[in-house]
């Protein structure tokens, strides 16, 4: 499968954005942060697809940009017009550390096709068509906990749904760097080609790296799109699809995509006998990348209501299982802060008067014994925040 597919690696006309050498630079330091803040100015922006751009930043101060691990994201804030508080959102770098800069992939979000009537993504948006060269947002250090497991020689497998391909660019780029000879194998899913980012820079990889296979999956083909050039597969990244193309279950899989494809591979690698310490995964939110066993899932279906109770706000609401408690927090109106909304960029902070919670999803998150992080966090009593 490895040569097939390797055969089939042809270089395609849609020019995607290569990194621009004149901006790189290797020295770092630490930065000059204000309330944990520093802020960046658009360098560059280059165009992936017809819906997706890609901003390079560097930092207004002049200095060095902080070091990432690959995979990591950037937490920014933006100021968009119309918005009465500036936005935060958490997005996976797509580039390597290096470069002297952050790059970051951001696809606009439309309307769900079969909701026509909900507003498509509100900061997705303004980066695709409104932010420009010389603007300057604010951000946070790069953080998360998705990254490459290097103290093992396992094949790597990522599995990538549409824009979720973002942090494997960045993790293929740092491999290639470091000159790592383990087998990476990516599993891209798309639509169709119009929606396939960084097509040309996988294909010139692929064809440089015996140790890199790229396997492309179009759901929806269009009549131009070429079997066996532009993609391998029709039809959807699946369990099936991976029993066929690896060269056994013993391999690390990271898994980045919108929820539907996260759950049915996660449920699908379990099904097939692959442990839950070889899967890493990143969300795009609190429905996506959630490995819970089934006695966890047990235990949160079994979870009983709970009354949360607001002190500043002289609110309550009640807590339902299968929610997040940031989503009974947002279900009532009281204002919260949120980003990433998956337990990494901590924006949601909030100090607990009475009460525990849990985390069910079995993160660990670095917050004090009276804090918590509602995005990921439920009830484990009826509680009072300061809020």
């Amino acid at each position: 499968m490895r040569d097939q597919v390797r055969t089939n690696q042809k270089n395609c006309s849609l020019a995607g954005a290569a990194v621009d050498t004149s901006l790189a630079e290797t020295s770092q330091a630490t930065p000059d942060s204000t309330n944990g803040f520093r802020k960046l100015q658009v360098v560059k922006i280059a165009q992936e697809t017809a819906s997706c751009r890609s901003i390079y930043f560097r930092p207004v101060d002049g200095r060095p940009i902080e070091a990432f691990v690959a995979g990591q994201h950037l937490p920014i804030r933006f100021e968009i017009p119309g918005q009465s508080k500036s936005v935060l959102r958490c997005y996976s770098l797509s580039n390597a550390f290096g470069d002297g800069h952050y790059r970051i992939s951001v696809k606009a979000v439309a309307a769900p096709r079969d909701q026509p009537s909900v507003p498509p993504g509100l900061v997705s948006h303004f980066v695709n068509r409104d932010l420009k060269v010389g603007d300057v947002v604010a951000a946070k250090s790069p953080a998360g906990k998705f990254y490459i497991e290097k103290d093992s020689t396992d094949p790597i497998v990522m599995l990538a749904g549409g824009i979720g391909i973002t942090p494997m660019i960045s993790m293929i780029e740092e491999a290639i760097r470091e000159g790592s000879e383990r087998l990476m194998i990516l599993v891209y899913g798309v639509r169709n080609r119009s929606e396939q980012a960084f097509r040309i820079w996988l294909d010139e990889r692929a064809a440089e790296r015996e140790n890199l296979v790229v396997v492309n999956c179009f759901s929806a083909p269009k009549p131009d799109d070429r079997l066996g050039e532009d993609y391998q597969v029709p039809g959807r990244v699946s369990i099936e699809l991976l029993k066929q193309i690896l060269p056994s279950q013993d391999c690390q899989y990271y898994l980045c995509g919108p929820p539907l494809f996260m759950e049915s591979l996660i449920d699908g690698l379990a099904s097939w006998g692959v442990s839950d310490e070889r899967v890493f995964t990143e969300s795009f939110g609190p429905a996506s990348g959630k490995k819970r066993s089934r006695t966890e899932k047990e235990a949160v279906d079994g979870t009983a209501a709970r009354q949360i109770k607001f002190a500043r706000s002289a609110t309550e609401a009640t807590f339902s299982p299968g929610q997040t408690l940031l989503e009974a927090i947002e279900n009532v109106g009281v204002e919260i802060d949120s980003g990433c909304r998956a337990g990494s960029c901590e924006s949601c902070l909030t100090r607990i008067l009475k009460g525990q919670v849990r985390y069910p999803g079995g993160e660990t998150p670095n917050v004090g014994a009276s804090e918590c992080l509602p995005c990921i966090a439920e009830p484990a009593s009826d509680l009072e925040l300061d809020l």
